[in-house]
Parts: structure tokens; sequence; C-alpha cells
């Protein structure tokens, strides 16, 4: 079980394990967010591949992580 939150490091690394040996999918919210700003589910991979994780930040109850 993981302790939140986590620290930027071990988030990142845990977004890797999930696009490497998981699945990963969007919620319709997510999706309907992307198209609104001209993104594709695509984009959303290649910033999770690539992105720089920021500290987790705590939001309606819940360990929000930006990448």
């Amino acid at each position: 079980m993981l302790s939140e939150p986590l620290e930027p490091d071990r988030a990142r690394r845990l977004i890797q394990k999930v696009l490497q040996k998981g699945v990963l999918g969007f919620s319709g919210h997510a999706q309907a967010e992307l198209v609104k700003d001209g993104f594709s589910t695509v984009d959303a991979v290649n910033v999770l591949r690539a992105g720089v994780v920021e500290p987790a930040e705590l939001e309606k109850e819940t360990w929000r992580y930006r990448v």
C-alpha cells in the first residue's frame, strides 16, 4: 500500500511503471478537458512519459500530482 503524499521522484517512478506494465484510462471529464484545450490522449501520455512531477497538493481531501 502507498503512503501518501508521494515524493515527486516516487510518483514519477510509479507513473513510469503504470505506463510500461499497467493499463491507463481517461475519464470522460479528462477527455473533454483535453479536447477543450486542443490536446489528445496521446499528448497526455507524452506528458506523463517526459513531464516533471511537482510536489503533491491536497485538494478536496485527495492528493493531486501535477505533471
